[in-house]
């Protein structure tokens, strides 16, 4: 009922009643801005909840279902980063600032999940990810997601590998011969210096620094 101009409306979020002017009852909703802040804040919360409960089996289900979507995203045309290893697949949408790529799940509509690249490609090839376990890079390209590059492990077999591999937080691999070269081979196949120093396991930075060094050993050595 109205009454003095005014119209009744119920909030969506506590239930009064509160009344509006005629020119605002479109578009009305919440009796005040803390209802409002509350009913958003209630729904960012159920929609964390509702990704979180998401299991294994059915993640890679509704992968799979934007398959065509997400593969439209990858570049099959990549580099070699090591030899006897056929061409990277690289991400070709958004890298995060470890490399990875990410992709957005739709869940539910509304609702959508980000999942790193590589695990995507995994459940689109392979099926579920297993609790637990990890999908791992054979290439060391953080951003790849050709499934022949691609193995499951545990924390436990991935921090073993970037010991064998001289990779991790402690400044990078050792600046040897085999690093140097394999960077130089790295740029001749067209990968970047960003896609270099995520492969490799250091800063693009660095990449520069040891390139820059390499230059003034030959010049050094055309010299003598």
């Amino acid at each position: 009922m109205s009454g003095g101009g005014s119209i009744e409306r119920r909030c969506t979020h506590c239930g009064d009643a509160f009344r509006v002017t005629p020119n605002r009852a479109h578009e009305a909703k919440f009796c005040s801005a803390q209802c409002r802040s509350d009913h958003h804040m209630s729904a960012r919360t159920d929609r964390f909840q509702y990704v979180r409960a998401i299991g294994p089996e059915q993640l890679a289900q509704l992968t799979r279902g934007q398959g065509s979507k997400f593969w439209g995203k990858v570049n099959k045309s990549g580099p070699v980063v090591r030899e006897g290893l056929s061409p990277c697949w690289e991400w070709a949408a958004r890298i995060r600032k470890d490399g990875y790529g990410t992709f957005k799940v739709m869940t539910a509509p509304g609702f959508h999940k980000s999942v790193s690249a590589h695990r995507c490609a995994w459940m689109l090839t392979d099926g579920p990810i297993p609790a637990g376990m990890l999908v791992m890079h054979v290439c060391d390209n953080r951003a790849c997601c050709n499934p022949s590059h691609l193995r499951l492990g545990t924390n436990a077999d991935n921090m073993r590998d970037m010991a064998e591999k001289g990779r991790g937080k402690g400044g990078g691999p050792p600046r040897t011969r085999q690093l140097v070269e394999r960077i130089v081979v790295l740029l001749m196949a067209g990968a970047t210096r960003a896609l270099v120093a995520s492969t490799c396991g250091i800063s693009r930075a660095t990449v520069d620094r040891i390139l820059r060094a390499e230059r003034e050993r030959a010049s050094g050595t055309e010299a003598a």
